[in-house]
């Protein structure tokens, strides 16, 4: 399963600072010609798009416009502009602070300043978020009588674990299931599948037994990544300036 960096020490060590290897990724992100994902930061919209050039000088790069007014409207609107891109299977993040739509080369086009910083994941090192215990993240599995109910404990774009307090835990490892329910908090209920890779028991400071289950998600529907993946960025950064 992926490392779980749940610290900022951990999360530190993902991230790059220095401008000219984020000006080289920019570059890189560009020449490639990969999908980048900008997400909006206070509502759920979300586009799939490109960069299609990079400014050097100026600091800045440009990012192709939408055709739904409504989401380009979103993701001027917000604050600070979020994305996610994946480069020979390495997965990028950063956010920049809030975009503008220019014209260039007589055309619509996002504009954003070069961030600040990028986290830089190897494929088998997504950043798995610690989720909060006082607005936890359900997960619900089907078994033989129902559904059964768990905690997740943490999330990434990879998997999650998550926590099952019932005695006589009813699940396998290394088999699929399928029409798994995820609830992510203030942002909606997806249907999943998993695959359970690892299952140990844990005693809670209560006494009480728990079961760990490690799941990685199987097949997982683009627009549920997005969702995560969103989710996961502004945990992140609310975390950030919590801590500042």
């Amino acid at each position: 399963m992926p490392q779980d960096p749940t610290t900022t020490e951990d999360i530190e060590r993902y991230r790059i600072r220095n401008a000219v290897e984020i000006e080289r990724m920019l570059m890189a992100i560009m020449e490639s010609k990969v999908f980048v994902t900008l997400y909006s930061e206070e509502s759920k919209e979300f586009l799939v798009t490109s960069i299609i050039a990079v400014d050097r000088k100026a600091g800045q790069f440009y990012l192709g416009c939408g055709k739904d007014e409504r989401v380009n409207t979103a993701l001027m609107d917000a604050p600070q502009a979020l994305f996610s891109t994946t480069l020979d299977q390495i997965k990028i993040q950063f956010h920049t602070p809030a975009i503008s739509r220019v014209v260039r080369d007589n055309e619509l086009t996002f504009r954003a300043h070069f961030p600040l910083g990028m986290l830089r994941f190897q494929r088998r090192e997504y950043y798995r978020l610690a989720t909060q215990i006082t607005n936890p993240i359900k997960c619900y599995i089907p078994i033989e009588d129902g559904h059964l109910e768990t905690v997740v404990s943490d999330i990434s774009v990879g998997g999650i674990g998550v926590l099952s307090y019932r005695q006589g835990l009813p699940l396998e490892p290394n088999k699929e299931y399928h029409g798994c329910r995820l609830e992510l908090p203030d942002t909606g209920t997806f249907l999943i599948s998993l695959i359970i890779r690892t299952v140990f028991d844990i005693t809670m400071k209560n006494g009480l037994l728990s079961h760990r289950l490690g799941c990685e998600f199987v097949s997982l529907p683009g627009y549920v990544e997005n969702e995560i993946q969103r989710y996961i960025l502004r945990a992140e950064r609310e975390r950030r300036l919590f801590q500042h």
